[in-house]
């Protein structure tokens, strides 16, 4: 069994390989999500838009995880190799006032006359009669709630058949197109940092200090490998050198009988 230790050390390696390296940054706040459309095989210029989403994306989502990242994959490789971003034209809830708060409520004294004035309670058939249409708004708002949430949930999955198709911005919404076919994974990098104004990720100080050791850790292995085959290689020549030995000294011996 492997020891905790080196499945951890195997762990902090595969997490950092994930955090840092080309994809690795901060997407800006009016980024709402994000959709690639490339075909299935990798022919017609799609090599490099699969190599960035099999490379740079998980790493671009490790740092953006609020950031929807959806992939269709069409089987017609004749279609154009596109990424769509969304922005966010005005920031959310700008346009919203906050109510205005008091700091003491005084609550007001009914005069004899607004009390004599005031309306009789309404019957009960009257009033089951005002929330019948109340009640039939409420399960239409319902309705039309679980129906949206079935578009969105359907709108939110990655498809390998082309049926997940980039959807038309919303309002406030507009859409920035990179034409990825026959662009290598690093210029597609390089494009959507140039659009969006992402930040690259780097390490701090502390992963610095740990990728170093988990770095030297690996070259000591590395080294300590080598020097175990090295030793085997001739534990196996000697035992080659001592086999050859004994034939030729028992070839002998049987030459010499005769």
């Amino acid at each position: 069994m492997v020891s905790v230790v080196k499945r951890m050390r195997a762990l902090k390696n595969k997490l950092y390989a994930l955090k840092f390296g080309p994809g690795g940054a901060v997407l800006p706040a009016n980024i709402t999500r994000i959709h690639m459309e490339f075909g299935l095989k990798n022919g017609k210029g799609h090599v490099g838009p699969t190599k960035f989403w099999r490379d740079n994306l998980p790493r671009l989502k490790y740092w953006n995880p609020s950031v929807p990242m959806l992939v269709n994959r069409s089987p017609d490789d004749d279609k154009l190799a596109t990424m769509s971003i969304y922005l966010q034209q005005s920031a959310p809830g700008s346009g919203k006032k906050k109510a205005p708060t008091s700091t003491s409520t005084t609550t007001p004294t009914p005069t004899p006359t607004e009390t004599a004035i005031a309306p009789a309670a309404p019957a009960p058939a009257a009033a089951a009669a005002a929330a019948a249409p109340a009640a039939e708004t409420t399960t239409d708002a319902a309705a039309a709630a679980a129906t949206e949430a079935k578009a969105k949930q359907a709108a939110s999955r990655s498809a390998w058949d082309g049926s997940a198709a980039a959807p038309p911005p919303v309002e406030g919404e507009r859409v920035v197109t990179i034409d990825m076919t026959h662009m290598r994974s690093e210029a597609i990098l390089a494009e959507l940092v140039a659009k969006t104004g992402a930040v690259p990720a780097r390490p701090g100080p502390e992963d610095d200090d740990e990728m170093a050791e988990l770095a030297a850790v690996k070259r000591q292995g590395a080294a300590d490998r080598e020097q175990v085959e090295a030793f085997v290689r001739k534990q196996k020549r000697e035992k080659a050198l001592l086999e050859r030995a004994r034939k030729e000294a028992d070839a002998i011996k049987a030459a010499n009988a005769m």
